[in-house]
């Protein structure tokens, strides 16, 4: 008996592993669209306009997550991407951190940025892109 159900433990292990999720193949005209989209952002940081900190800071989040995508990661929106794939991110809560900057630039009224938060932010969110290979 207990032969048998090691061997259907076996088999049922087997056709998991046969059918597991592989990772997409990103073209190389994705890439550069995200490079192209990461362009921009650099650019934004680079002016001394605290909203374009803030424009840098969503628009980096908004590319995280289609480039979490593009990778295969599950999920609605770039929150439960970031929790299903926690393995992608390399320092998690880093990650965590700058998605909620995102959250508070996107529904608080009275949030002021520093580019030295900005910037943190978007380096953050690069590291992953980076770390998945799309950068």
């Amino acid at each position: 008996m207990i032969y048998l159900l090691v061997g259907i433990l076996v088999v049922a292990l087997a056709i998991l592993w046969l059918f597991r999720s592989k990772p997409a193949k990103v073209s190389e005209q994705d890439k550069a669209k995200i490079r192209a989209a990461w362009d921009q952002i650099n650019n934004l940081l680079d002016s001394t306009d605290d909203h374009a900190w803030a424009k840098a800071v969503m628009d980096a989040d908004k590319v995280l997550d289609l480039a979490m995508a593009m990778v295969g990661a599950q999920g609605q929106g770039l929150g439960e991407k970031l929790k299903r794939n926690e393995q992608m991110l390399g320092d998690v809560n880093r990650v965590w951190n700058a998605h909620k900057l995102r959250n508070r630039l996107a529904h608080d009224v009275d949030v002021n940025i520093t580019k030295p938060a900005a910037v943190e932010a978007v380096r953050t969110f690069e590291g992953v892109i980076r770390r998945i290979g799309l950068m």
